[in-house]
């Protein structure tokens, strides 16, 4: 029996602090009008579409910008996670701050039951059964023993997120104990901990969501096939990486002036990865310029079978960051103030975003998962009459998405893969 091909994992953490000093609401800003919602009902499937469009526009976003600012080789964020955990925190906020919530998000124009179904809808079919793959999520709420929560606040989170409501004493020494475990239990051990140091006494409340991916790739790589190969840093460095290989003749593949780009199904056909290699004579931050929603969507649905042979690293990649700052520049400001209105949440007045949370992990190998992407504003539909040759001995840009959805599991940026 084969083992699974590949995990991936990662958990996002929210924590909604309660100001030490009183907070008064008389200098907030005034209440914005509620967004307007769709003039039709959308159908359950293009409810999921829209959502799963969302969580991609804001992936896209959010990699780019953390990208921007990275000064480390590698990023590996995942748009899923932290659009279900900030999805939660928006169920409890209200006016300005709900408003700069989901035009971050991508959810402007949506009405709160649209958006929770729309997530339900989006988390059922990600997680339904799949022979070949293992895609869990999860998500939890802790809250702090005291604390005055509104139930509709949990009930719509634990209806439409099937996060579990739990209450504990954040002063007790295994407070965070207890929610590592739970992060660690999710992602089968792959991420042990999402708190690194003990509970601020202004903590009130966490959101947490876990992912666990594990599939097989449909056409595993020969292990005897792999061997060391240059792989070419984005400072020029050169390195040696375990070079994984594979042939066939019906790869979804396409080539433009900026980027080639080929697409590895798991087992199931219901998740795969996609690879997007710059052109020899460009770089990742010239594919991210040409990132968009469109084109995105654009370049997946433009790629054609064909015979080929690809050669891709083996790897595994860790990465962690604290989002606030990331999350502001996008947008969401208010919600991190002590102006911000969570009165949906709680009747304690002057709750606010404390921190966002962020760790990944993935690992790729000959059996299984892991996508890289490219972007590019001209595209060659033409299939080339020779076989193509995928290498990927430089930099490159992965994505890790959901096939009836679209949503986007994992986006990266891998500059220097770590060999496993």
């Amino acid at each position: 029996m084969k083992v699974f091909s590949c995990t991936s994992l990662l958990a996002l953490l929210i924590m909604i602090p309660l100001a030490v000093s009183s907070t008064s609401h008389a200098g907030a800003a005034k209440k914005a009008p509620p967004s307007k919602a769709a003039p039709q009902p959308l159908s359950p499937h293009d409810l999921q579409r829209k959502i799963g469009g969302s969580v991609n526009a804001f992936g896209i976003k959010i990699l780019k910008e953390i990208d921007s600012k990275s000064k480390v080789d590698n990023v590996l964020v995942s748009p899923f996670s932290m659009a279900m955990s900030l999805g939660m925190t928006q169920n409890g906020a209200k006016g300005a701050t709900l408003d700069e919530m989901r035009d971050t998000l991508a959810l402007s124009g949506l009405s709160d039951s649209e958006i929770n179904s729309g997530f339900k809808k989006l988390y059922t079919d990600l997680t339904s059964a799949n022979t070949g793959t293992k895609l869990e999520v999860g998500n939890s709420i802790w809250i702090r023993l005291g604390l005055k929560f509104k139930p509709k606040f949990t009930e719509d989170n634990e209806q439409n997120f099937y996060a579990s409501t739990n209450i504990l004493d954040f002063n007790s020494p295994s407070a965070k104990d207890t929610i590592n475990k739970w992060v660690a239990t999710k992602t089968h051990e792959m991420i042990p901990s999402i708190i690194d140091e003990s509970i601020d006494n202004a903590a009130m409340m966490f959101l947490i969501n876990a992912i666990y991916f594990d599939g097989k790739w449909e056409s595993p790589f020969d292990k005897n096939k792999t061997a060391s190969a240059t792989f070419t840093q984005m400072n020029g460095q050169k390195k040696q990486v375990k070079m994984m290989h594979l042939s066939g003749d019906d790869f979804s593949y396409m080539k433009t002036p900026l980027f080639e780009a080929i697409e590895l199904p798991y087992q199931g056909e219901k998740v795969r990865m996609a690879i997007f290699l710059p052109d020899k004579q460009r770089s990742t931050k010239d594919f991210l310029k040409e990132l968009s929603i469109e084109n995105w969507t654009q370049w997946t649905s433009s790629m054609f079978p064909q015979k080929g042979t690809i050669a891709i690293p083996r790897f595994e990649i860790e990465y962690a960051s604290e989002l606030s700052d990331t999350l502001k520049v996008l947008g969401m400001r208010r919600p991190f103030g002590k102006g911000a209105d969570f009165s949906r949440m709680s009747f304690t007045s002057g709750l606010y975003i404390g921190k966002v949370l962020h760790k990944t992990r993935i690992r790729v190998n000959e059996e299984g998962t892991q996508a890289a992407a490219a972007t590019s504003t001209s595209m060659d539909k033409s299939i080339p009459k020779a076989p193509f040759s995928f290498v990927a001995d430089r930099p490159f840009v992965l994505f890790i998405y959901g096939v009836n959805t679209g949503a986007m599991l994992f986006s990266g940026i891998i500059g220097d893969p770590l060999s496993l």
